[in-house]
């Protein structure tokens, strides 16, 4: 074997693994997920912080992604929904969507916990989700802003972003049914 031909082998083999492994660490850097995961202290925390804010009037934008993209618009009045707008239309059921007021978002970030928890503790039934679980809390009110929920055992996975979020004043009419008015 000619000794400059195995050498060119060797190097053409090096930078094949180098090149591949610069590819993979720009991936993770690139592609990582920001939102913290999520602990039980983080959620408490954040749920004590939203109670002592005792906000029962306010408006949402929340941008949901799963098997579809769906926004949101949602006006809370005396801690119930008033009105929602579901991709720029007027929902005629807006109790339905209770799970989108910042405590039902709470509840339904409670029940993952809770799965995940039981999971780590080995006492969930079998064939429960396995989860993997990200939130970003708003620092003073507590709101959960992005929500990531990775259901690794079927390989799904779905996030909300709240995408702008205010206080009304009680008694105030919720916006407009414009597709962008929060």
């Amino acid at each position: 074997m000619n000794p400059r031909r195995f050498t060119f082998a060797k190097w053409a083999l090096l930078g094949g693994v180098l090149s591949t492994l610069l590819t993979l660490v720009v991936m993770v850097l690139v592609y990582r997920d920001p939102v913290p995961r999520l602990t039980r202290s983080s959620f408490d925390d954040a749920r004590e912080r939203w109670q002592a804010a005792g906000l029962l009037d306010y408006d949402l934008k929340v941008e949901a992604v799963s098997a579809a993209i769906d926004v949101y618009q949602i006006s809370v009045r005396e801690g119930a929904v008033a009105q929602v707008i579901r991709n720029g239309e007027v929902s005629s059921r807006p109790a339905s969507f209770q799970a989108w007021t910042v405590g039902g978002m709470f509840d339904v970030i409670s029940s993952d916990l809770q799965s995940q928890e039981a999971i780590t503790r080995d006492q969930a039934p079998p064939g429960a989700a396995i989860l993997s679980l990200r939130a970003e809390f708003d620092a003073k009110s507590g709101i959960p802003l992005r929500y990531l929920r990775a259901d690794r055992s079927a390989g799904r996975t779905s996030r909300w972003t709240v995408q702008s979020w205010s206080r009304a004043e009680p008694g105030t009419p919720f916006p407009a049914a414009a597709a962008d008015t929060l």
